[in-house]
C-alpha cells in the first residue's frame, strides 16, 4: 500500500511539473534554500545527484533529509533524472 501511494504522489508530481514545464521553462531549485542551484555541490539521492546552492546546503539535507524529501524529488524530476511514471510503475 505504502509503494502504491508513494507510487501516485511521484506520478502526480511529474505531471504536475511537466504541466508547469510547458507553460514555462522552471529553473530547478535548492531544495533547502529555494535558491538557484550550482552543480558544484550534489549529494547522491535515490540514484541520482541532488544539486544545492552552496556548500552548507547539502549538510543540512545530509542531516534531516525527511525536511526536503518532496523538494528533492521534485528537482529529480525537473532534472530529468526520475523517469516520468507509467500505469505499469503502480502495483
Amino acid at each position: 500500500m505504502n509503494k502504491l501511494l508513494t507510487a501516485t504522489g511521484i506520478c502526480l508530481l511529474a505531471l504536475v511539473t511537466l504541466t508547469a514545464a510547458e507553460e514555462k521553462k522552471v529553473e530547478p531549485q535548492c531544495p533547502v534554500s529555494g535558491k538557484a542551484i550550482s552543480k558544484e555541490f550534489t549529494v547522491a539521492y535515490k540514484g541520482a545527484k541532488v544539486y544545492f546552492c552552496c556548500p552548507n546546503c547539502p549538510k543540512a539535507f545530509e542531516k534531516s533529509p525527511e525536511k526536503f524529501v518532496a523538494k528533492a524529488n521534485h528537482q529529480l524530476v525537473q532534472t530529468g533524472q526520475m523517469p516520468y511514471c507509467r500505469s505499469s510503475d503502480q502495483g
